[in-house]
């Protein structure tokens, strides 16, 4: 009887080391490698840096890598067309003294080239 429970508890740690060792390999490892990438392009500030990760078929972490390189794809057209919208504006705003040209008549003619 007493071999028999030290064989059931060697069996026991065996199969928790295995485990361990796959939730390693399966999650741990791909989501501290997402984080570190997160990390690095938070760092950087440059949003067309994009989240690299081994995805596997519908595996969660690579579906929230894509996610997160939307979002990232996203904020790097807004933050364009915020930049494009402000020197836009700063056209419009800006005047040589003596210029007596109304501002939105500026606007209208910056909004309408090419056109």
């Amino acid at each position: 009887m007493r071999y028999f429970i030290q064989l059931i508890l060697a069996i026991g740690i065996v199969f928790g080391v295995v485990a361990m060792f796959f939730l390693e390999k399966s999650v741990l490892s791909p989501l501290s490698g997402l984080s570190n990438n997160v990390s690095r392009i938070e760092e950087s500030g440059d949003l067309s840096e994009r989240v690299l990760i081994k995805k596997k078929v519908n595996d969660e972490l690579g579906n929230l890598a894509d996610d997160i390189n939307r979002m990232l794809g996203s904020l790097e057209q807004s933050t364009e067309k915020l930049r494009n919208s402000e020197e836009k504006n700063r056209g419009v705003h800006k005047c040589d003294p003596g210029c007596d040209v109304p501002a939105w008549k500026r606007w209208y003619d910056l909004e309408n080239q090419g056109k």
